[in-house]
């Protein structure tokens, strides 16, 4: 089987499908994450029904409805659209008592705002055709806290229904760098950072020479895409706009505890939270604790959606410079700021990185999580931080310091890794990993060679080493008997 990005889900869905007994998953995601391909790559060449819901009222959505369950079943109703939204249903229902069939509701959320019956029907007909019916029926929505009060949830008519659920993520990067094959990974990273693992939006990359060429043209252009969907996006969904603005760009430039935002932003602390929850329910913002504590004194919070990180950081206060200066000029200037925008994005691919070590059985220990981790250090005074503490939960610890740079990464900051591992945790077994985009100096890799527990690892070597994994990975699932697509 060829490895493409939503391989894993795609295998899940066909996996539910051969069942061939009722099946009912709730299929959850952010926006733009790409849930809607997903499915209707799924569907392709199977039995059924996919409907999305419309902006409309319940008829406009029934004769919606009626239109899709026509066109995949050959025949329906003589008047053509079903009197009611059980009848339709029904019949979907009623296809599947001696096939396997796939019903598909997409913008679920549309069709229950336009009669919020459905959900009681569904349930209903679950109740009545489960043992008997071989439908898979995929319910999508957004946003993911609607889908999982609504269609989960302990008070929604649909509860204890489902046979299961389906998360869809944004893609990670080796994932997404294979929708974009024709660019170094260096130029793929970057891209990705602006936008994050969202395919909706890598696919406007798509056949650019470069990724200072992508940014030209879809960032730092009047007339770009990206220029203004941040804001496209934050019209739809809030109201007061200049308060959401405020926020997010404070935490663009660097503020990342409530006090700092609520200094910055010159808002209560109360409202200040207010407005993070409804971030945070958006998927836009996430709040963090150290590694190691539950109920934090010192909570970071950052944006989480990379196209709003880079929006605010690049295009709200510069959108008048961009237009002045133009795309090539603007993109010169901010290269050093660029730099400094994939330090964590970088982190990220890291932790990526990692978590791929560990299904290969590479990782030196067999960590539970990799999280960042900050505190103080009592003999400085100052503030300190490690980019990836990766435990295993028996005193034996990765820690990961990433460097995103343009210089190789020097003896420094091995001894500075070294020496905050040592202080702040107490580990039997401690694992040194150093992740550098431009390589190594001479001093760093000699101070390597002389601790065993010290791994060095550059960009390049981790492309490379994902991607003949994952190359050897797909040939072997092609010898798989069981494989469909082999």
């Amino acid at each position: 089987m060829t490895r493409t990005p939503r391989s894993w889900e795609l295998k899940a869905l066909e996996e539910r499908f051969a069942s061939d007994r009722f099946e009912f998953l709730p299929v959850l995601g952010p926006r733009c994450v790409g849930k809607t391909t997903l499915l209707r790559e799924f569907f392709r060449g199977k039995r059924g029904a996919c409907f999305t819901g419309l902006e409309g009222g319940a008829q406009t959505n029934l004769r919606g409805l009626s239109a899709a369950l026509l066109a995949g079943f050959g025949f329906g109703p003589p008047y053509g659209v079903f009197l009611s939204f059980e009848q339709a249903l029904e019949y979907a229902f009623e296809q599947s008592l001696e096939e396997r069939t796939v019903l598909i509701l997409d913008d679920h959320q549309l069709l229950v705002r336009a009669d919020p019956s459905v959900s009681s029907i569904l349930q209903h007909l679950i109740d009545r055709h489960k043992d008997a019916s071989k439908l898979m029926l995929l319910i999508c929505g957004a946003p993911v806290d609607w889908m999982e009060a609504n269609v989960m949830g302990y008070c929604a008519a649909l509860y204890g229904r489902r046979t299961g659920q389906l998360r869809v993520n944004p893609l990670g990067f080796f994932e997404a760098r294979r929708l974009l094959p024709d660019l170094p990974p260096e130029e793929a990273a970057i891209l990705y950072g602006s936008v994050g693992g969202m395919p909706r939006h890598l696919a406007k990359f798509a056949g650019e020479a470069s990724a200072e060429a992508a940014l030209k043209r879809h960032w730092f252009s009047t007339d770009g895409f990206f220029f203004g969907e941040a804001m496209t996006v934050l019209r739809q969904e809030v109201r007061a706009l200049p308060t959401y603005v405020d926020t997010l760009s404070a935490l663009a430039n660097g503020s990342s505890r409530l006090a700092d935002i609520a200094r910055v932003t010159k808002r209560p602390t109360a409202a200040v939270i207010k407005t993070l929850a409804a971030l945070e329910v958006m998927d836009i913002v996430r709040k963090e604790t150290p590694l190691g504590t539950r109920i934090s004194r010192r909570p970071r919070w950052r944006i989480a959606d990379d196209m709003f990180r880079f929006w605010f950081r690049f295009i709200l206060m510069d959108a008048g410079r961009i237009a002045d200066m133009g795309p090539e000029a603007y993109l010169d200037s901010v290269k050093e700021e660029l730099g400094k925008f994939m330090a964590p994005v970088f982190v990220r691919i890291c932790v990526e990185y990692l978590w791929h070590c560990r299904r290969a059985e590479k990782a030196p220990v067999p960590f539970r999580s990799a999280h960042r981790w900050w505190g103080k250090d009592g003999r400085t005074k100052t503030k300190v931080e490690i980019d990836i503490v990766a435990e295993a939960g028996d005193d034996r610890t990765l820690f990961g310091a990433c460097r995103w740079t343009e210089n190789p990464v020097t003896e420094h900051v091995l001894l500075e890794l070294d020496d905050l591992s040592g202080h702040h945790f107490r580990c039997r077994e401690r694992h040194l990993w150093l992740f550098s985009r431009s390589g190594f100096t001479e001093g760093c890799v000699e101070a390597a060679k002389r601790k065993s527990n010290v791994r060095l690892v550059t960009f390049a070597e981790m492309v490379r080493e994902v991607e003949a994994y994952e190359t050897l990975e797909a040939a072997s699932d092609s010898d798989d008997p069981d494989d469909p697509d082999a």
